[in-house]
């Protein structure tokens, strides 16, 4: 397992030559992952830490909650393609099933057209996945929670990220000093 922590230049992953990188995130695995470790999300900033300037081809987010849907909303009019699917809705496991099975689809059928799969996520059945894009020659870096990452998936991937070593460089600025002095008003 290739762990990887911030490194001197400032960069998350330890690949200076990424190419053209496709982001593929689990809405529902990120929105835990973030209530667990109490983090509000800039997207705007984790979609730059991701890319790390690297040129995107495109950011997908699957989600089938209406309350996560909101949140892309504000992504696009951050100049950011994020595209979601439209789930067909049936019992909780069945949709997440069916989530996990786009995933897997989108990420093997656009690897000809980029270099880098940056993958946020940490279920195991996307593994074999991983495993299969790699042998046509993707780079995919996997970025969780440690706490919440299957290690096969882990394993499977080029880098590993834990989300909480970039956890300070994605969150929103809050100034608690100035919701601290409307409050007092």
């Amino acid at each position: 397992i290739k762990a990887s922590n911030s490194y001197s230049n400032g960069a998350i992953f330890n690949s200076s030559d990424r190419g053209r990188v496709a982001i593929f995130i689990d809405g529902s695995h990120l929105f835990y992952t973030a209530s667990q470790l109490s983090l509000d999300i800039d997207y705007a900033k984790l979609l730059d830490r991701l890319a790390e300037g690297a040129p995107v081809l495109r950011t997908f987010f699957y989600t089938a909650n209406e309350q996560q849907r909101r949140c892309l909303a504000r992504m696009r009019q951050q100049g950011y393609h994020a595209g979601t699917q439209n789930l067909i809705q049936f019992p909780t496991p069945v949709k997440s099933i069916n989530l996990h099975q786009q995933i897997h689809a989108d990420i093997k059928i656009l690897a000809g057209y980029y270099d880098t799969a940056v993958l946020v996520s940490g279920e195991e059945e996307l593994a074999y996945t991983v495993k299969a894009v790699r042998r046509q020659g993707v780079r995919v870096e996997v970025v969780s929670w440690r706490d919440l990452t299957s290690d096969k998936l882990r394993e499977a991937a080029d880098c590993y990220v834990d989300i909480e070593t970039i956890k300070k460089d994605i969150q929103t600025d809050v100034n608690f000093d100035f919701i601290e002095q409307l409050m007092a008003a």
